[in-house]
């Protein structure tokens, strides 16, 4: 993540997941970052540092290939080395991208993503009820870094799974304990035309977060999964509510551009305790942003 500022407004990140290319022009002292989305930030005036400041966004970028390359190697071995060679420049930790285009970049990849990286996560069912839930088109997927260098350790599980009711159908659709795969949690977006819902497919204490329709949603969340240990209270606790030992998280959720738009559209949560009342919910109307 670069962090910058232009004249006369805030400080505002970059984050070098969501780069497409770096353009570096030597005789106009100018570096021209693009996102996946077309939007370029241009870096001018940059004098004698220009080199090292291209150098650098291009380290970083290397630095997450070669991280993604290795996220992909443990958790999709069945996807060909091609596939996953593709993917590690494409689809770096923290871009959400639509599941068709990750099946064009690197062809078998929704396959081997059922066979052997969703197939191992506490929240499988719930992934595939999404995919299956979700209007074609509007099925995203990304994944952060560790949960360790994600999620501040003191923040509460949001989800205690119940007993297993005694009829029978409920007891099937237990929820999975334990603390899942901490290594590169895979997110799951998943949409329709009233809202969308979002899952962290890899850790049992999650909720699933609810947000209202909005074509911007995938870019918000994308944005949300590259911001270094991004706190679960920020996104969804009222900012009235984020004082003493909460405090610490009301600067971000007041001031950055992307939190607050995602806090706007946010719609509630859906907690864990079995399959069977989780699904249930999934047919609770979406508000009105």
């Amino acid at each position: 993540m670069l962090v910058f500022a232009t004249p006369g407004r805030d400080v505002q990140p970059l984050f070098l997941a969501l780069l497409a290319d770096v353009a570096h022009d030597r005789p106009a002292y100018r570096v021209t970052a693009t996102g996946w989305d077309g939007a370029a930030t241009v870096f001018s005036k940059l004098a004698g540092q220009t080199d090292a400041f291209a150098a650098a966004l291009a380290d970083r970028r290397a630095g997450l290939a070669a991280e993604a390359a290795a996220a992909l190697a443990s958790h999709l071995p069945a996807l060909p080395l091609g596939g996953r060679a593709a993917l590690s420049a494409a689809w770096p930790p923290g871009r959400m991208m639509e599941l068709s285009e990750l099946e064009r970049v690197a062809p078998g990849f929704t396959r081997a993503l059922a066979s052997s990286w969703l197939a191992m996560l506490p929240r499988k069912a719930q992934g595939e009820t999404l995919l299956a839930w979700a209007t074609a088109g509007k099925v995203f997927l990304g994944y952060s870094r560790s949960a360790a260098d994600q999620v501040p350790a003191q923040a509460p599980a949001e989800d205690a799974p119940e007993a297993p009711p005694a009829s029978s159908d409920e007891a099937e659709g237990a929820e999975a304990s334990g603390p899942g795969d901490p290594t590169a949690p895979l997110w799951l977006l998943a949409g329709r035309d009233d809202g969308w819902l979002l899952e962290c497919l890899s850790l049992a204490d999650h909720a699933t977060y609810r947000f209202a329709a909005g074509e911007q949603v995938p870019g918000l969340v994308s944005q949300l999964l590259c911001a270094p240990q991004f706190s679960r209270t920020a996104l969804y606790q009222p900012l009235e509510e984020l004082v003493g030992d909460q405090a610490e998280f009301a600067p971000a959720a007041r001031d950055l551009p992307f939190l607050g738009a995602l806090r706007a559209r946010f719609a509630g949560r859906m907690i864990h305790t079995s399959v069977a009342a989780w699904k249930r919910a999934l047919d609770s109307p979406f508000p009105r942003a």
